[in-house]
């Protein structure tokens, strides 16, 4: 005959154990400390089984890769921080930005520090043309709160 361990609790907020064959094989448990019926019986250690599928268990591995979403989030921030320190100083020439970088590649115009409008296209043909171009994200030209 074997025996199972059931965790009851009465309306006192005891917890207490009850071997039984099964949890109906009885009347309901009387509370061993104040004698009050069980209020509920309450999950047991025996009866809980793992959750498949919808709980992670490898923690290094999550720790990991929360790690590594940290580091490319500040990494980002940076960047952008950086950014917006180049917008402030940068002078804004607007849609005349290929033709002003050309003309200071050639010496034609003294060289600063410029930023303005170009499409994907017009960078790949300057860099293409030995001139460093470099795009400026979004977050860096939104003014801060």
């Amino acid at each position: 005959m074997s025996l199972k361990i059931f965790d009851y609790c009465c309306s006192n907020g005891h917890v207490f154990e009850v071997w039984l064959r099964e949890a109906a094989d009885a009347d309901p448990p009387v509370c061993p400390e104040c004698g009050t019926p069980a209020e509920r019986r309450l999950p047991s250690a025996p009866g809980l089984k793992p959750v498949e599928g919808t709980t992670r268990t490898e923690v290094a591995g999550d720790v990991t890769l929360r790690r590594a979403a940290e580091a490319r989030r500040a990494a980002k921030e940076a960047y952008v921080a950086v950014m917006r320190r180049v917008v402030e100083k940068a002078e804004d020439v607007g849609r005349n930005f290929p033709d002003a970088v050309r003309a200071m590649e050639r010496g034609s115009e003294e060289r600063r520090l410029v930023r303005g409008e170009c499409t994907p296209l017009v960078a790949a043909e300057l860099r293409a043309d030995g001139i460093d171009v470099l795009p400026i994200p979004d977050e860096a030209l939104k003014p801060l709160n």
